[in-house]
C-alpha cells in the first residue's frame, strides 16, 4: 500500500475505507517509532496493579495467570498519550471520520499463546452513545492467523450491526 505522505492518507487507502470499511496502513509507523511502541507497552506491561489509576486484567493460560489487557494509561504514560492524542493517528483518523478525532478508550491486548483469545465481536455496540467511532490498531508484533491476528469483514459496514448473543458476541 501506499505510504502517508504530508500527514494525508493516500486516496487508495481511502476508497478502501469507504468500500470496505477497513484500510491496513503498511509502514505507518516508522522501524524507529515501532521499536519505542514496543518498549512502551513492554514498560506499561510491566506496571504493577493500579485500579485507582490503569486497568489490569488478567486471564488464565497454559502457562498460568498471565497479563490479557491494559486499559486507561495514556493519561499515566508521556510517550503513549503523544502518539494516541497528537500527530499522525489523530490526523488520519480524523480524516477517515470527516471530523475531528479524540481519543475515547486506549487499550492494550496482550495476546500469548493458551490465551483464552477474543470471540468474534463488533465494537460499535459497546459505544451506542456515540455516533461514529474508529478503531485503531496498531500491531507491535508480527500479526499472523497462527497467531491470532484480527481479522475484518469486508463491506459489513453498509449492511448495519450483526445480532449478538447475550454476552454481546456474534
Amino acid at each position: 500500500m501506499e505510504s502517508i505522505t504530508n500527514q494525508n492518507i493516500p486516496n487508495k487507502a481511502h476508497e478502501q475505507w469507504t468500500a470496505e470499511g477497513f484500510v491496513k496502513l503498511e509502514g505507518f509507523l516508522t522501524p524507529h517509532e515501532l521499536r519505542q511502541l514496543q518498549g512502551w507497552v513492554d514498560e506499561i506491561g510491566s506496571w504493577p496493579a493500579d485500579p485507582e489509576r490503569w486497568m489490569h486484567h488478567s486471564e488464565q493460560t497454559d502457562r498460568g495467570v498471565c497479563l490479557a489487557r491494559t486499559e486507561n494509561f495514556a493519561t499515566h504514560h508521556d510517550g503513549m498519550r503523544e502518539l494516541l492524542t497528537k500527530g499522525r493517528i489523530v490526523e488520519v483518523a480524523s480524516q477517515l471520520l470527516g471530523q475531528p478525532a479524540v481519543l475515547y478508550k486506549e487499550k492494550i491486548n496482550y495476546k500469548y499463546p493458551g490465551g483464552g483469545g477474543y470471540a468474534a465481536h463488533q465494537d460499535a455496540p459497546a459505544y451506542a452513545f456515540i455516533k461514529n467511532h474508529i478503531t485503531c490498531s496498531l500491531a507491535v508484533d508480527p500479526a499472523t492467523p497462527e497467531n491470532g491476528c484480527l481479522f475484518f469483514v469486508s463491506g459489513l459496514h453498509k449492511t448495519g450491526l450483526l445480532p449478538l448473543d447475550a454476552v454481546g458476541c456474534i
